[in-house]
């Protein structure tokens, strides 16, 4: 149980701790027994990598210290500063992913600074090449590139994406608003361009354009538009109903309820194919070109799967049959290997964590807040007044053993 007046702003999970933050102050725990190892007052988001935690104050620094104990690393003042318009307390990092021997940290603000790991001096910084609000994600990408995403504030929040290089920071493909980097193909950036499918009367379901990592060079523009006839486009829903992904040399788009193969946008096949399946409705697009989705089988029931799609069929990696109504939840940012199936049963809800990298499955009575390889921390509150109030308490859940589909067979649906 945490303190009465503690606030609980985030969570972040390892191994072998759990990083805890208020509004002012982070707690490290033990992951094994929930034992309090270390605090830190005056702390601003508390970030785990690797062993370390990393955090930021308010005058504008970071901070690196041991998870084991508190022990410090080292401590650079002014690495990672808010505009003076911002909150002092977001003086801090709002993502840090570990890169080779760096830390590449992203802050409000949009700057980015690449900042050594063992010893916190200043490699590089970019204050022009993402001018975002904030920094929402860090992804590697191909050779010494980075697929930066955040979003701008105003009146919306706007999403923003572009590639930089991982050693000055400077732009490879310029930000763009609604620009999606769907991944690489060795040196070739694969993009994305959503800026003008929110239209009903237009079918324009995806833009690919191909990017090279090297020089920035960008090809033209191809509008793919599988089967218009299907899809009139002055029937078409607010924001198109529609998807890519890409899975290796394969581009996937999903419209609606139907999953085409593109093959390798390299050389992207004239005539789609059309992948087998009953989908109940749009599915949920995950990382590592798998999908959640809700699926007719055989005898007319609905099931809840994660699948990937393997030689033109879908294949399920985890699978049950659906007992009431659904609502999919995915976090690509903070929790890029679980999707969450909430299920309602009259007025209690049963929150299904489901891992996408083996299927493991786990039901938590909270929503959870953080994962790691093993473990999986959610946020509670007390269901009866504490004194005057309800508190916030950390739990936290180790995976069982995942149970396997019976058979690939088992999991394939009807063609459509």
């Amino acid at each position: 149980m945490l303190p009465a007046r503690f606030t609980i702003t985030h969570v972040r999970a390892g191994d072998d701790a759990i990083v805890v933050g208020g509004d002012s102050e982070i707690r490290v725990l033990d992951a094994a027994s929930g034992r309090l190892r270390w605090r830190r007052d005056g702390a601003v988001g508390g970030i785990l990598v690797g062993r370390d935690v990393v955090y930021g104050t308010a005058g504008g620094a970071l901070v690196s210290r041991r998870s084991s104990d508190g022990r410090l690393n080292w401590k650079r003042d002014g690495a990672c500063p808010a505009p003076p318009e911002y909150a002092k307390n977001l003086s801090s990092p709002t993502i840090v992913v570990r890169y080779g021997d760096d830390l590449i940290a992203g802050c409000w603000g949009g700057d980015m600074v690449r900042i050594s790991a063992a010893s916190g001096s200043v490699r590089a910084r970019s204050r022009s090449a993402f001018a975002v609000t904030k920094v929402d994600s860090i992804r590697p990408l191909g050779r010494c590139a980075l697929a930066v995403a955040g979003t701008t504030d105003g009146a919306h929040l706007v999403s923003q994406s572009a590639i930089v290089d991982c050693k000055q920071l400077r732009a490879i493909v310029p930000q763009g608003s609604d620009l999606s980097v769907l991944g690489a193909i060795g040196n070739t950036a694969v993009l994305d361009d959503l800026c003008c499918n929110g239209r009903p009367d237009v079918y324009q379901p995806a833009t690919i354009i191909l990017a090279n990592l090297a020089t920035g060079k960008e090809s033209p523009a191809v509008d793919l538009r599988p089967e218009p006839d299907r899809y009139p486009a002055n029937h078409r829903p607010l924001g198109q109903g529609s998807a890519a992904m890409l899975d290796g040399n394969e581009l996937y788009l999903v419209v609606d309820r139907t999953v085409y193969r593109y093959g390798d946008p390299r050389s992207l096949l004239s005539s789609p194919q059309r992948i087998p399946g009953e989908l109940v409705d749009f599915p949920v697009l995950l990382r590592h070109g798998l999908l959640a989705l809700r699926v007719q089988v055989a005898g007319g029931a609905v099931e809840d799967q994660v699948v990937r799609i393997r030689n033109g069929a879908i294949e399920a990696l985890w699978r049950r049959p659906e007992t009431g109504a659904v609502v999919i939840g995915y976090d690509a940012s903070e929790m890029p290997d679980v999707v969450r199936f909430d299920t309602m049963n009259g007025p209690n809800m049963t929150q299904t964590l489901v891992r996408t990298t083996d299927g493991g499955e786990l039901q938590v009575p909270c929503a959870p807040a953080a994962v790691a390889r093993g473990l999986v921390v959610s946020i509670c509150n007390t269901q009866t007044l504490v004194g005057n109030r309800y508190l916030q308490y950390v739990a936290a859940y180790r995976w069982p053993e995942p149970q396997r589909p019976q058979s690939t067979a088992a999991a394939r649906t009807p063609s459509g």
